[in-house]
Order: structure tokens, then C-alpha cells, then sequence
């Protein structure tokens, strides 16, 4: 069964099509991410801060030690609040439902099939 999204491309490719659209949205939010960082670590030190212990948290508790800077779950939810930054979390909390939501299509045109969308998506990041 194909996904409500995937009425608005081609037959051929679109599993890769929604992969390269979710890359592109989430490379948006860690371009962002990166900026955002350096611009914290100068204006607000402890804000950047409070950041960086929920990255190295969550970097510890995957396994994952490179994973990369984002903006999600609890200190997503601080900067929403924030006067002067709410709104670029507003920005990076859409592009990560959008790349979500394209990489569930993705996986739904594969039918279901988690291998394939990995095996697919390392080649739509070598295309990249």
C-alpha cells in the first residue's frame, strides 16, 4: 500500500526520492544546529551548556559517540520557551518531523522492509 505522500512523485525511485528529502531536512537542522551552538557558546555560555549535557547524555546512553548536534527532546522544549530562540526551534522541531515523516514513507513504499530502507539510504548518502 503506498502512502498519501507518495501520490505526489513518480513511480520510479520514490522510496530514494523520500530518503533524499528527509536528508535534506535534517542536513537543514544540523546546519542550524551547528550555528545555533557557536552562537550560544558565546551569548549564552549556560544555555549551551544545559545542550551539550543532553547531547553527551544521549550520546552515552546509545552508544553513539559521534552522534552529531541536534535539536531535539527536552532542551528542544526549553528553547521553544525562550524569547530570542523559540522560533528557530520552531524551524528545526519541523524539519525533524518532516525528515521523519519522509523516511516513514520511504519505508512504507519498501513495504515495511527496515533493511532495504538502510541499504537504500546509504546509497542516497553516497549520492549526497
Amino acid at each position: 500500500m503506498r502512502s498519501a505522500i507518495s501520490e505526489k512523485f513518480s513511480p520510479d525511485g520514490i522510496a530514494a526520492d523520500f530518503l533524499s528529502i528527509s536528508r535534506k531536512a535534517m542536513l537543514q537542522h544540523v546546519d542550524v544546529a551547528v550555528r545555533l551552538m557557536g552562537h550560544l557558546h558565546d551569548a549564552d555560555p549556560d544555555l549551551a551548556e544545559m545542550w551539550r549535557s543532553q547531547l553527551q547524555r544521549e550520546r552515552t546512553e546509545t552508544g553513539r559517540p559521534g552522534l552529531v548536534v541536534y535539536l531535539r527532546g527536552e532542551f528542544l522544549e526549553v528553547l521553544r520557551k525562550h524569547p530570542r530562540y523559540g522560533y528557530l526551534a520552531e524551524w528545526m522541531a519541523e524539519w525533524t518531523e518532516e525528515a521523519e515523516t519522509y523516511r516513514a514513507a520511504a519505508l512504507a513504499d519498501l513495504g515495511g522492509d527496515q533493511a532495504a530502507l538502510e541499504k537504500l539510504d546509504e546509497e542516497v548518502r553516497l549520492r549526497h
